[in-house]
Parts: C-alpha cells; sequence; structure tokens
C-alpha cells in the first residue's frame, strides 16, 4: 500500500516539476516566492 502511494507521488511530482502553469501558480504565492528564486 505505501509503495503504491510513493509511486503515485512519484508520478504527480514528476508531472508538476514540468508543468509551467503549476510553477507560474506557485510562485504567484508570496509564501513560497523564494523557493522559484532559488530555481532560477
Amino acid at each position: 500500500m505505501l509503495k503504491l502511494i510513493l509511486c503515485i507521488g512519484a508520478k504527480v511530482l514528476n508531472i508538476i516539476k514540468y508543468h509551467k502553469y503549476f510553477w507560474i501558480f506557485f510562485c504567484s504565492l508570496d509564501s513560497f516566492s523564494y523557493l522559484c528564486r532559488k530555481r532560477e
């Protein structure tokens, strides 16, 4: 069960990692803006 959750989680993270619109939304949240600056 845990293995299945980790597998799904990894796939979701992989999609998010390459999802430009997710990062645009993520960067629009002030509390996370420092993560975006770190990414550049």
